[in-house]
């Protein structure tokens, strides 16, 4: 990859990227939060659809309100998430582990010092749960196993019964010793980074509807979450979003991000925003899934789609230059004050340095920014 400048932030780079699209459309704000990227949208006149939940939505209500952007922002107190079958899965798991937890000595004691941590659940009742387990057992009893070409859920076309080898190379290079891959002073043949493949679960309903059936989810339902797709009315025929995205900001950084990519899978395909920035943390979500092959299938799946300018932004973008200027000083390449190196906010990525995204995020957000090809067309 290639590096720049110590600038910008996150919200400026997002932001200046609206301003080039050359105006029309909407910012969508995924897990807005305070409202930093949604005001700092609204400031320089861009129209702003914000979702926000768990109490934060009034807070970002006040703060719209404050700045007079009431006309631009329209914030909408709906929770976000993914769909289907692997996503129900998830929150199942999810929600057992919260309740676990929560019923041990950490959720008592929380609670005795009077500390609110029940947000930590989604307010499903028991019978949900239990009726949701059983679907899920179900859909595993009626399943095909299959492995697939990337896609953020894996509902791609394949005949093979086994994972493919090329995940277990990846694996298996990712976790070894930089020391062990050279062969005395000679670097050992280059591994070609394979598409990643990931086995998938299809059940015979969405076999049958070509594996975009959405899996029925009774706790999801329940909690009332929504995805990006029904919000913006993306039909399952084509029918398209009813407004235009010029940017999606998808902002959680809990690791269930790969989940509202794939609630927007639709959008995506149809309709694709000229800019999509991801909070990316997959660490922080163990669910029953390995988030980080996952997530590298989803960001090699947006890069199919066209998004292929990648930027990021974050403790793997430091890792990166640091790894490059250890590799100046080794060689003498400082050159003194008047050639220093300086330090960038953003590193940009190639097709095969996403693994690194998938695999190298840590506990803090690693900032994405994804352009997509049409818009480089336009500019």
């Amino acid at each position: 990859g290639r590096y720049e400048p110590k600038a910008p932030t996150s919200a400026e780079a997002l932001v200046g990227s609206l301003s080039s699209s050359g105006g029309g459309g909407v910012l969508l704000d995924v897990g807005a939060g305070l409202g930093f990227f949604s005001l700092a949208a609204a400031a320089r006149g861009f129209p702003v659809i914000a979702y926000e939940w768990n109490g934060g939505d009034e807070l970002l209500e006040a703060s719209v309100a404050h700045n007079g952007f009431g006309e631009l922002v329209d914030v909408r107190v709906v929770r976000i998430g993914g769909r289907g079958e692997e996503y129900c899965r998830a929150i199942a798991s999810a929600e057992t582990a919260a309740r676990r937890t929560l019923a041990g000595p950490r959720g008592r004691g929380a609670r005795a010092r009077g500390v609110d941590i029940d947000h930590e659940l989604l307010g499903v009742s028991d019978a949900a749960l239990e009726r949701t387990r059983e679907r899920l057992a179900e859909a595993a009893a009626t399943r095909v196993d299959t492995t697939v070409d990337a896609g953020v859920d894996g509902y791609a076309r394949d005949d093979e019964g086994e994972r493919d080898d090329g995940v277990r190379r990846l694996r298996s290079l990712l976790r070894s010793d930089p020391a062990k891959r050279t062969r005395g002073s000679h670097p050992l043949p280059s591994v070609r980074v394979p598409t990643p493949r990931v086995p998938v679960h299809l059940t015979r309903e969405s076999i049958s509807h070509g594996g975009d059936s959405p899996f029925t989810c009774e706790i999801a339902h329940e909690a009332r979450i929504s995805s990006v797709d029904d919000e913006l009315g993306v039909g399952q025929k084509g029918v398209g979003p009813h407004v235009t995205v010029a940017a999606m900001r998808i902002g959680f950084g809990d690791g269930w991000e790969r989940h509202v990519l794939e609630g927007a899978r639709r959008l995506l395909t149809t309709a694709p925003p000229p800019v999509v920035l991801v909070e990316l943390s997959p660490r922080l979500n163990p669910g029953p899934t390995d988030e980080r092959i996952a997530t590298h299938a989803a960001l090699d799946w947006l890069w199919s789609l066209g998004y292929t300018d990648v930027a990021h932004s974050g403790e793997i973008c430091e890792e990166r230059w640091r790894n490059v200027t250890r590799h100046a000083d080794t060689r003498g390449g400082g050159g003194g004050a008047d050639h220093a190196l300086k330090q960038p906010t953003w590193c940009h990525a190639s097709r095969a340095d996403l693994p690194a995204l998938a695999y190298g995020a840590g506990t803090e957000p690693e900032s994405v920014l994804l352009h997509h090809e049409s818009a480089a067309d336009e500019s």
